[in-house]
C-alpha cells in the first residue's frame, strides 16, 4: 500500500507550470504524488527535422497510454541552447516509455517514433549528449513507380536502385523512349537532364543512370538496365568448372557457345542474377579467371552468370557452379597467453602458453624458436619451447632490459610455417592506477550532471574507487562508473570533494571542484495561518509570521502586497505594512464580516506566490478572544534533537493531530491527537535533512519546514 500524501494543493509540485502560453494545449498531466518510482531524460525536441526553439511546444511520456510526465521546451541561458528535461514517473520499476510532442505553432499533436525503457531512478541524455524527441510531419519520397519501354517483352522488374526490362529483339536499344511514374512531387533527371516521360530518349545499350529528386530531402538513384530477348536455343559451356584456393587470377574455364541466330560475331561477358558471385570474377575473350584468391574454408562453391551477346543485342545467359579445390593452409597466426614476465620468475618457470591460427582445422603444429636480425630475437635465448610451452631458462634479469623481444616459428604437418615477433615486457614493481577524465566544471540546479569515472591501472589490477565528502546529491554506480545526481537548490554554489581510486597497494586521489548555478525559483509558501480575528471598535493588529512566503534563491528579496481574494483594494480601515508583515486596524461598531485577504509575494524576477488569510470581523464578545490570533511555531529551527511545538489557543480539539513527512510526502512520525497547547518532539532519529511539520484540525491546515542538523 502507497504511504499517503499528504501535499495539500499549496505544496504539490507542478511540472508544467512554467514558460506556457496561453494556447490550446492538450490536456497533458501528471500528478507525481501518485507514484513510487522515477527516472528523467535530458533532450531536444525536432520537428521535421528542425531544433525546437519555442518554449510553447512540449513533450509528454506514456506508459501504456497513459500520461505519465510533462515539461516544455526551456530555453537555459547559461548553455545559450533550448533542451527539455523531462521527469517519468511510474508504479511498476519496468515499461515501455512512448513520447509526443505539443507543436504549439501548429497547434498539433506528434507521435515520436523511439520509445525508452523505465528505469527505477535511470538517466537517459545529457547536457552533451541529448536524447532526441524527434517528430515528422511530412512524408518526401523519390521513387519510380513504374517503367516501360516500346518493345517491351514481359513485365518490369523494380528492386533497391535497380530496373531491368527486356526488348524484343526488333526493337533498337540506341533510342528508347521510356514511360514512368514517379512518387507525388518528384522529379526524374539523367546527367541533370530532366526527363520527361515518354518524351526523352535515352541510349539503353549500357545501363542508365535516374536520378529521382523528392520535394524535400535526398535523391534515390536507379540502374535502368534493358536486355534483348533471349534465344533459347542457344547454349553455353565452359571446359572447366574447378579452381584451386588461395591463388590470384587463375584460369577457371574457356568459354563456348552454340546458336543458330548469334552468327559468327558474339562477346562473352557476366550479368548481374540475384545470388550470383560475379564480383569474384571476370572474362576476357572466351576465358573465365577468378580475380583474388579463395578459400575453400570460407566458401567451397562459387556461382557465376554469364552472357553472350551478338552486336544487335540478342543474348542468353547460364549460371555456372565453380567449385573450389581445397589445398594446405599454411598457419596464419600466432599468440602467446602473457607478455609480461617478473623480473623474480624462477628458472624452469611456465611463462606463457603458444597457440596458433589455421584454417585447416585439426592442423598440428610444431613451434620453435627462430634466429632474426639481432633485435627481433634479442631474448630468444632465455627461453626454451616445450610442445606450446614457453618456459624461462636463464634470469632474465641478466638480460639488462624492461622491454625486449623474440621470434617464434609455428609449421603445420604440411611443413608450412607462419613467424611472429613478440613484445616482452620486464614488470616487478606496481605503478598507481590513473583516472584518465576530467569532471564537468558546473552544474544546473534542478538538471542532471554527469561524470564518467574512467579508470586505468597499468598492471590491470582491480581497482576500488571511494569518495571522500562526496555531497549526498550525487552517487556513484560502480558498473556502469557514473557519477550522476541532480543538485537543488540548497545546493547552489561551490562544492569540492574528492575521488580516491586503489589497486590494493598505491592510491591516487581526484579533487573535484563542481560550481552549482542557480536557476531563479518562484516564492515557496511555508505555512498557511488559521483564522485570524478583529473585534469592531477595537484597535487590532496581527503580525504575520515571517516565514509564512519565502524565497529558496537566497538573497533573492520578496516584496508583499495585501489585496482582497479578487484583488480589490483593503476596506479603509485596514492597513497592511509589509515591512513589519503586520496587519492593522479598527473595524466600524457593528461590522461582522469575513474577509479573504490575498498576500501576494514577488521575487526580483517577477515570479509570484499568494495564499489566502480569512479574517473574521465580529462584536469582542470575551477577553481571551485576543489569544486566537497566537501563531504556530515550531523552535529551534534547525534543530539536533528535541523540536517545540507551540499551538495557537484557537486550534484546540479533540481532533488536532501532528505528523512530519519527508521532502516526498513519506509520513516519519504520527500524533494523531494533540491534547497540549506546546508539545516536545523528538527527532533526534531522523537523518539530517528538511522535512515538513504538518499540524491538521478540523477546519485549518498548517504546515511549517524544519532542517535536521
Amino acid at each position: 500500500m502507497k504511504a499517503q500524501k499528504l501535499y495539500t494543493s499549496f505544496l504539490i509540485v507542478v511540472f508544467t507550470c512554467f514558460g506556457i502560453a496561453v494556447v490550446a494545449q492538450p490536456a497533458w498531466n501528471v500528478n507525481a504524488n501518485l507514484y513510487d518510482y522515477s527516472m528523467s531524460v535530458t533532450g531536444k525536441v525536432s520537428i521535421d527535422g528542425a531544433t525546437s526553439v519555442d518554449v510553447n511546444d512540449m513533450v509528454a511520456a506514456f506508459i501504456g497510454g497513459e500520461c505519465r510526465g510533462v515539461i516544455n521546451v526551456k530555453y537555459q541561458s547559461t548553455l545559450t541552447d533550448y533542451f527539455v528535461f523531462l521527469l517519468i514517473y511510474s508504479n511498476n520499476p519496468t515499461g515501455s516509455v512512448s513520447f509526443k510532442i505539443y507543436d504549439a505553432s501548429e497547434n498539433k499533436e506528434i507521435e515520436v517514433g523511439s520509445s525508452v525503457s523505465f528505469t527505477v531512478n535511470g538517466i537517459v541524455g545529457s547536457i552533451s549528449n541529448p536524447y532526441e524527441f524527434s517528430g515528422v510531419t511530412k512524408t518526401f519520397e523519390a521513387n519510380i513507380l513504374s517503367f516501360s519501354i516500346p518493345d517491351q517483352e514481359g513485365g518490369t522488374g523494380i528492386a533497391t536502385g535497380n530496373i531491368y526490362l527486356t526488348q524484343a529483339t526488333t526493337g533498337d536499344l540506341s533510342n528508347v523512349y521510356p514511360s514512368f511514374t514517379l512518387s507525388e512531387g518528384a522529379r526524374a533527371y539523367v546527367n541533370d537532364i530532366l526527363q520527361i516521360s515518354g518524351n526523352s530518349g535515352q541510349d539503353f545499350r549500357n545501363a542508365v543512370q535516374y536520378k529521382i529528386v523528392p520535394q524535400v530531402g535526398d535523391p534515390n538513384y536507379y540502374w535502368v538496365s534493358i536486355s534483348k530477348a533471349v534465344d533459347t536455343s542457344t547454349k553455353i559451356s565452359i571446359s572447366n568448372t574447378t579452381v584451386v584456393e588461395n591463388k590470384d587470377s587463375v584460369q577457371v574455364g574457356v568459354l563456348s557457345v552454340e546458336s543458330n541466330v548469334l552468327g559468327s560475331s558474339y562477346a562473352f561477358s557476366l550479368a548481374y542474377l540475384a545470388g550470383a558471385d560475379n564480383e569474384m570474377f571476370y572474362v576476357i575473350g572466351d576465358k573465365l579467371f577468378v580475380k583474388e584468391a579463395v578459400d575453400f574454408e570460407l566458401n567451397p562453391k562459387y556461382k557465376v552468370n554469364v552472357k553472350v551477346a551478338n552486336s544487335g543485342g540478342i543474348s542468353t545467359q547460364r549460371t555456372f557452379d565453380i567449385d573450389v579445390l581445397n589445398q594446405n593452409d599454411a598457419p596464419s597466426g600466432l599468440t602467446v597467453s602473457s607478455n609480461k614476465i617478473s623480473e623474480n620468475t624462477a628458472i624452469n618457470k611456465l611463462v606463457a602458453r603458444l597457440s596458433a591460427a589455421d584454417e585447416d582445422a585439426g592442423d598440428a603444429h610444431v613451434y620453435s624458436l627462430k634466429s632474426g636480425n639481432g633485435l627481433n630475437d634479442e631474448g630468444n635465448a632465455y627461453f626454451a619451447i616445450q610442445g606450446d610451452s614457453l618456459i624461462l631458462i636463464e634470469n632474465i634479469s641478466k638480460l639488462g632490459k624492461v622491454n625486449f623481444k623474440i621470434l617464434v616459428a609455428v609449421t603445420d604437418s604440411s611443413g608450412a610455417s607462419f613467424e611472429k615477433e613478440w613484445s616482452f615486457q620486464v614488470v616487478d614493481i606496481n605503478n598507481p592506477p590513473l583516472i584518465t577524465t576530467t569532471p564537468v566544471a558546473f552544474a544546473v540546479q534542478n538538471q542532471v550532471y554527469v561524470y564518467q569515472v574512467n579508470v586505468q591501472d597499468k598492471e590491470g589490477d582491480k581497482v576500488t574507487v571511494s569518495f571522500v565528502d562526496l555531497p549526498n546529491w550525487l552517487t556513484y554506480n560502480e558498473n556502469t562508473k557514473l557519477l550522476s545526481g541532480v543538485p537543488v537548490n540548497d545546493n547552489v554554489g561551490d562544492i569540492q570533494f574528492k575521488i580516491k581510486v586503489s589497486d590494493g597497494t598505491k592510491e591516487i586521489v581526484q579533487t573535484v571542484v563542481i560550481s552549482v548555478l542557480n536557476v531563479n525559483d518562484p516564492p515557496e509558501i511555508k505555512q498557511i495561518p488559521g483564522t485570524q480575528y478583529f473585534y469592531t471598535s477595537t484597535e487590532n493588529k496581527i503580525i504575520l509570521p515571517e516565514n509564512m512566503i519565502s524565497d529558496p534563491d537566497k538573497g533573492d528579496k520578496l516584496t508583499f502586497l495585501l489585496s482582497t481574494e479578487n484583488n480589490s483594494a483593503l476596506p479603509v480601515w485596514m492597513v497592511f505594512d509589509p515591512v513589519t508583515m503586520s496587519i492593522s486596524g479598527t473595524p466600524p461598531m457593528g461590522e461582522k464580516s469575513i474577509y479573504n485577504l490575498k498576500l501576494t509575494a514577488t521575487d526580483g524576477a517577477g515570479l509570484k506566490e499568494y495564499l489566502i488569510i480569512k479574517l473574521e470581523v465580529s462584536i469582542s464578545t470575551a477577553i481571551d478572544d485576543q489569544n486566537k490570533n497566537d501563531p504556530f511555531r515550531i523552535y529551534p529551527n534547525p534543530a539536533a534533537d528535541i523540536i517545540n511545538i507551540n499551538i495557537p489557543e484557537s486550534l484546540k480539539t479533540t481532533n488536532l493531530k501532528l505528523q512530519v513527512t519527508d521532502m516526498k510526502g513519506k509520513i516519519l512520525k504520527n500524533i494523531e491527537k494533540m491534547e497540549e497547547s506546546s508539545q516536545s518532539l523528538f527527532v533526534g532519529d531522523l537523518p539530517a535533512g528538511l522535512y515538513f511539520v504538518i499540524l491538521q484540525s478540523d477546519k485549518s491546515l498548517f504546515t511549517e519546514k524544519i532542517v535536521k542538523k
